[in-house]
């Protein structure tokens, strides 16, 4: 039962990326292109753009054409293509996920210091400040 859900959790999660494996935006290209050792200029030629296109691509950060996508995975292969983007996508995660962290970790050092600001202020008006429930 076990290795059933397990199963059908690898299978979810390869579905999912089939549906996104061509929704790629401009930094996952870059990183394709710079992995590979592909130029701007080489894939614009390969997709009949300039590289001058090809960079804004890149920094404009939005998706890609699907058509685009589908020539990028053909030049450096399907196993590179996936590789790449899977490990592209894992470590914005993980960027992501340290940012929520860390602001977090912010917010409650900045509740801590207003309650010991508050603890401050009573203490010098003569008054404590009950426990909290």
């Amino acid at each position: 039962m076990e290795n059933q859900q397990s199963t059908k959790s690898q299978i979810d999660l390869t579905d999912i990326f089939e549906a996104q494996r061509y929704q790629i935006t401009g930094s996952e290209l870059d990183a394709v292109l710079k992995t590979y050792g592909l130029t701007q200029k080489e894939f614009g030629e390969a997709i009949g753009k300039s590289r001058v296109t090809v960079c804004r691509m890149i920094n404009q950060g939005e998706k890609i054409k699907l058509r685009y996508s589908q020539i990028l995975e053909k030049a450096v292969g399907s196993h590179i293509y996936t590789m790449i983007i899977l490990q592209h996508r894992e470590k914005k995660a993980k960027r992501l996920e340290q940012a929520i962290k860390s602001r977090g970790l912010q917010m409650e050092a900045e509740r801590l210091k207003k309650e010991k600001k508050e603890d401050a202020r009573l203490k010098k008006l003569g008054m404590t400040q009950l426990p909290s429930k």
